[in-house]
């Protein structure tokens, strides 16, 4: 039905947006991620619920937040997991437990979607090939922060180690 199709277009461009000014990853996005303001940085906030967790145990970083507020992003949030009583794991039939179900049955709708939509759009056409990933929008993010905001006392692989919440360990060429 149309109200329903309308509910699942609306989740499916809020977490294109959020993938892209977020950088996280796409199971992070529909479960776990939770954004707060960071008073050290302008610009950044704290990304707590990464799924990947480092070496010290931290499941937690201090990135940029790009083109939208911090309020903003947490609605989108809301919007996503919950809306008219229906969860994402509701509206996609899928296991509320099951984090990797969700996150590959909800990649493969929005993925379609968004091929569909990006195929007419003459900015997103060139990354829209027959190797495009979900994932990809996460290299576009670490991109375009290693480019515009990355300080020039650290490198680009360590900034982008730090924003998306990695271990890094410089190679003895480094």
């Amino acid at each position: 039905n149309n109200k329903s199709s309308n509910l699942r277009e609306s989740k499916i461009i809020k977490t294109f947006i959020l993938l892209l000014v977020t950088g996280r990853r796409m199971s992070e996005i529909l479960k776990t991620i939770e954004i707060a303001p960071c008073d050290d940085k302008k610009g950044y906030v704290t990304y707590t619920g990464l799924l990947k967790k480092s070496e010290n145990n931290d499941n937690f970083t201090n990135a940029p937040l790009l083109f939208i507020d911090e309020k903003v992003a947490n609605q989108y949030l809301k919007d996503i997991r919950q809306s008219e009583n229906k969860s994402i794991d509701e509206l996609i039939n899928i296991d509320e437990y099951d984090i990797n179900k969700t996150s590959n049955k909800f990649s493969t709708i929005f993925k379609n979607a968004f091929l569909k939509y990006a195929k007419n759009n003459e900015y997103l056409k060139p990354i829209c090939d027959d190797n495009f990933t979900i994932h990809k929008l996460r290299h576009a993010y670490t991109d375009y922060c290693v480019k515009t905001l990355k300080p020039e006392n650290i490198t680009d692989e360590a900034f982008a180690a730090e924003i998306l919440g990695h271990e890094y360990a410089p190679s003895a060429s480094t």
